[in-house]
């Protein structure tokens, strides 16, 4: 019994070191085929649309581990995906198209809105990212709805539009929003039902009184900014103070441009003589954005 055992031992033995041997054999020549080939190295990444993204960004930001070892930098490829996304207005994913290559599918962000916060001008996403309109990385962006609507100002009392939490670890150019989507479009669909569109420079989000308000401020004459009209938070309160400045001049394009309107109070409006001269984007600040 013993004799049967001792045999089975040397038997597991010798298979052991021929499979030690085999495995060391076999590390030996895909080092010698990877120092001499580099078959395990990153080939290739092609980007689509073609040249949306610099080569030198797209194989820079792999770290030279990964870059050697191409199967890590498909395993760890949503690490990558986010890097590249915090840099660049783009919906990033990677996908493998032969051994050691690759395709970065970039998708430019539309913006929905242009923001004025913090003396800036910032583009806002649908899938609630923010950066700044200034970026020379913009260039990969097409055309968008933002440059179509008024501007959207986000006053300072107002809760801070962007994560600043996601800021501060980033190190990046785009930015988590933290900005109530669903309410910013209703104000912009209640200006374009009131038919006012046209005659607004742009929408501020603000606070009065420690209640949060909007502004609408319309164009002057010049184009530069005229009236002012406070009103409801929700959009849905805009009806009836609306009706009264259409009573009171017929409309919005015939109040003259030093007139404040406050139309917080529900059946009534104020109407007084605007104390905000230049209102909060100014004309100088207006023309920083073009």
């Amino acid at each position: 019994m013993r004799s049967n055992s001792l045999a089975r031992f040397r038997h597991n033995t010798k298979r052991g070191k021929k499979l030690l041997a085999f495995f060391v054999l076999l590390f030996g020549v895909l080092f010698a085929a990877e120092a001499r080939f580099a078959v395990m190295r990153v080939g290739v990444v092609e980007t689509q649309p073609a040249h949306i993204l610099p080569q030198n960004v797209v194989l820079g930001i792999i770290p030279m581990w990964q870059e050697r070892f191409w199967p890590s930098l498909w395993y760890e490829r949503e690490k990558y995906q986010k890097l590249v996304e915090k840099f660049y207005p783009v919906k990033a994913e990677l996908k493998i198209t032969g051994w050691g290559k690759f395709c970065l599918n970039a998708s430019p962000l539309e913006p929905e809105y242009k923001v004025y916060w913090g003396e800036k001008f910032w583009y806002l996403s649908r899938d609630g990212k923010m950066w700044l309109s200034s970026l020379a990385e913009n260039s990969v962006l097409n055309s968008h709805k933002s440059d179509e609507r008024p501007l959207l100002s986000w006053a300072s009392d107002r809760a801070t539009p962007i994560d600043m939490s996601d800021k501060s670890k980033s190190g990046g150019n785009i930015f988590a929003s933290q900005v109530p989507l669903t309410l910013i479009d209703s104000w912009y669909e209640a200006v374009g039902r009131l038919g006012w569109t046209h005659a607004v420079k742009y929408i501020e989000a603000g606070v009065n009184e420690g209640k949060p308000v909007v502004r609408i401020v319309f164009l002057n004459a010049k184009s530069g900014n005229g009236a002012e009209f406070m009103l409801p938070n929700e959009a849905e309160l805009w009806a009836k103070p609306a009706l009264a400045v259409k009573k009171l001049y017929g409309g919005v394009g015939n109040i003259p441009e030093d007139v404040f309107i406050d139309g917080t109070f529900g059946k009534k409006i104020l109407v007084k003589k605007n104390n905000r001269v230049g209102g909060a984007v100014s004309e100088s600040k207006e023309k920083q954005k073009k």
